[in-house]
């Protein structure tokens, strides 16, 4: 596959990756759902297009998504940005340990949301997108804090 010089680094992540979660917070009752995360990239540009969504898997009803983008600055320095269905949006910076096969992002005090998202405010956001496996597996995970919760807590 050819891809831009800045995204060689993480090309793996290039896909469709598809599988079971399970949401936690401490203001939530647990559950679990369907994902799929894709994410794709034209070698003209140093950006890969981000898509997630979620359902119930019992019903297949949608529950979430959200979209945007993973700018490549370069081999060590990368931007997400992302819109969720619920209203918030954020702009996140992030690096790639090889070592660990992991792309990680944390936002920065871009978090911005639509007047008629519901509480709580969500105030900080970690991601993680890691290889797992020989890049057979994609390990997503999330944390957040919000203002009841402001402590960085895993939510995904």
């Amino acid at each position: 596959m050819e891809v831009n010089q800045r995204v060689k680094k993480i090309q793996w992540i290039i896909g469709r990756w598809t599988g079971d979660g399970e949401a936690v917070f401490p203001t939530m009752s647990p559950f679990s759902f369907g994902m799929e995360i894709t994410f794709s990239h034209h070698p003209a540009k140093p950006i890969i297009t981000y898509s997630h969504r979620t359902w119930n898997k019992d019903t297949k009803m949608p529950m979430h998504g959200e979209t945007g983008y993973i700018r490549c600055l370069s081999d060590d320095k990368f931007e997400y940005l992302t819109v969720q269905v619920t209203g918030i949006s954020d702009i996140s910076v992030g690096s790639f340990d090889p070592s660990s096969c992991c792309l990680s992002f944390s936002s920065s005090t871009e978090i911005q949301r639509v007047t008629s998202a519901k509480p709580p405010k969500v105030e900080q956001i970690i991601r993680s997108f890691k290889s797992i496996n020989s890049n057979s597996i994609l390990e997503y995970s999330m944390s957040m804090g919000t203002e009841n919760t402001p402590t960085l807590t895993h939510h995904l």
